[in-house]
């Protein structure tokens, strides 16, 4: 269909392939045309909108466009009573463009080839003057050469210049950035290069007086399954405000795209009366798509779902960018807002208010570590960045991910980054905590220790009492496949672990965070003691590496 499309609207099926009747010719109509003895021909009509408003066009009108065996000029079609000098300039109002699913060099030259004869129609641009100016002086410094030549050789020789810029054009490429290098975009792999291509035919649909429609297959090719699902987003959110889009697909990330301006529908192939034909269905719900795409049907689900979880993902890392940007000190980040409640008032009870460092909440602990790892490739000043986890199981367990970075001299701090200064680090059990600490380890268990279990018991005793800490049984579901039972992890635990430590087993109340923090810090300074450790460790990492 977009290649009858490119036909109707360039001459041609294929970019750079000349049209061939007897190749391009249905073969069902072939077999039919000869079986009547008739004239076989190619022909296709097209549904338009009156979006021009002219007043010598219909609301709506059609136009068919045929092509027979000996005359390769097409003949239109259309209501009598259309002036065809309004179909010439109607149709000379509207480029095609047809992006295939096998995507060569030649169409990023033929879209550079596009962008210069748009932007040469723009006169306020000055393309043009620079372009004669610029054909003019290749002429004149080459003609010394020329004589020369006819002087040493006599052979009259000039090289050949183009007349302007166009065959330039064709030859640019874009410089790209890997690491501290610059790569040019076609020696990059085909995904990235797939990537640049609707953001140069929508530049080019910005700069051109006419308006645009693209027949674009498969846009999903070469690219990575996120990756779809961002370009698709661009095609709704960005490509399709000024250019009408009709693209094939068979990924769930452009066949989800919805809304008002959105069309969908499943074509397949179909055996009717022994002949196979495309058949053509509008598509109501994309859970009856996915059952159609074999084993897709089984990951496009768990597709989707990632999808949105990185999306989340990328806008809260962006978000903690900007308050990192807006800052000039140094940033530990801490994975929930009640932390950094918690270590302000930490920070001035236990008489390190002079420290010249902020906390930021990361919103959890997976955002934390993908700052992290961000910020690792991109972060670009002095200022020291430090990721503080908690000591529970999900907080450990993304802080293995810098196993493999050493230990900051006399602290708990990893330096994932020297030369960008970055440090990751969780809370060190408190001396109160020590001999559970090794109660837990000796049954195989590691101390859960969240910023609230800190605390000596004798506070989350009274914030238990007040009803501003509420705890809550920790289940945990027994790794057997005949008996794959759910257990209290109190109740296992009965008769392991001293009396006194059995609170720790349990879990915090998530509604219960914000009240305890903002209970806490109205207690005396004392309480804050089991925060002191990190703190020297901070002043450690702020000073370290200057």
């Amino acid at each position: 269909m977009l290649k009858a499309l490119n036909l109707f609207f360039n001459g041609v099926t294929e970019p750079h392939t000349d049209f061939d009747f007897l190749k391009d010719l249905n073969r069902d109509r072939e077999e039919e045309a000869r079986a009547a003895k008739g004239r076989m021909t190619i022909w296709m009509r097209v549904y338009f909108k009156n979006f021009l408003n002219w007043q010598s066009l219909p609301e709506r009108f059609s136009i068919k466009r045929s092509w027979n065996r000996y005359d390769l000029v097409p003949t239109d079609s259309y209501d009598d009573d259309i002036p065809s000098t309004t179909i010439g300039r109607f149709l000379n109002k509207i480029q095609f463009h047809y992006i295939p699913a096998i995507r060569s060099r030649d169409i990023f030259s033929d879209l550079l080839a596009d962008m210069h004869d748009t932007l040469l129609q723009d006169e306020s641009l000055g393309l043009k003057n620079s372009s004669e100016a610029l054909v003019n002086d290749l002429h004149n410094l080459t003609e010394e050469m020329s004589v020369e030549i006819l002087d040493r050789l006599k052979i009259e020789s000039t090289i050949n210049i183009p007349e302007n810029l166009k065959d330039l054009f064709r030859a640019l490429d874009f410089t790209t950035k890997f690491g501290d290098h610059d790569i040019p975009l076609v020696l990059r792999g085909d995904g990235i290069q797939s990537r640049h291509m609707p953001f140069i035919l929508d530049y080019i649909s910005s700069k051109s007086k006419k308006y645009h429609i693209w027949g674009y297959e498969e846009p999903e090719n070469s690219l990575e399954l996120t990756k779809s699902f961002e370009m698709a987003d661009d095609f709704r959110r960005k490509f399709s405000v000024d250019n009408q889009i009709f693209l094939t697909t068979h990924s769930p990330a452009f066949y989800d795209i919805s809304g008002e301006n959105a069309a969908r529908w499943y074509i397949e192939n179909r055996e009717d009366d022994d002949r196979t034909a495309s058949c053509v269905e509008s598509i109501s719900s994309t859970s009856d798509i996915d059952g159609t795409m074999g084993l897709l049907a089984l990951i496009t689900p768990r597709m989707r779902q990632v999808y949105d979880e990185l999306s989340g993902l990328k806008e809260s890392i962006h978000d903690m960018q900007g308050r990192l940007d807006d800052v000039e000190c140094p940033v530990a980040y801490v994975e929930g807002p009640t932390d950094v409640t918690i270590l302000e008032r930490a920070k001035a009870a236990l008489g390190f208010g002079d420290m010249n460092i902020r906390f930021e909440p990361s919103h959890g602990v997976s955002n934390l570590l993908a700052f992290l790892k961000v910020n690792e490739r991109i972060k670009s000043d002095e200022r020291p960045l430090i990721g503080i986890f908690d000591a529970d199981a999900a907080g450990r367990k993304e802080l293995q991910k810098f196993s493999s970075s050493h230990f900051l001299p006399e602290t708990n701090f990893r330096v994932v980054s020297k030369p960008k200064r970055i440090f990751a680090g969780d809370f060190e059990t408190p001396d109160h905590l020590e001999d559970a600490e090794a109660a837990f380890r000796a049954i195989g268990m590691a101390l859960p220790l969240p910023i609230e279990f800190m605390f000596p018991r004798a506070v989350l005793d009274t914030a238990r009492a007040e009803e501003v800490l509420v705890l809550e049984p920790r289940m945990a579901r027994i790794a057997n496949e005949e008996l794959p039972l759910e257990v209290n992890v109190d109740d296992a635990i009965h008769g392991r672990i001293a009396e006194e430590f059995r609170y720790l087993a349990k879990q915090i109340q998530k509604d219960s965070k914000v009240p305890f923090a903002d209970w806490v810090v109205q207690r005396e300074d004392e309480v804050f003691e089991v925060f002191r450790p990190l703190f020297e460790d901070l002043a450690v990492a702020i000073s370290a590496f200057e």
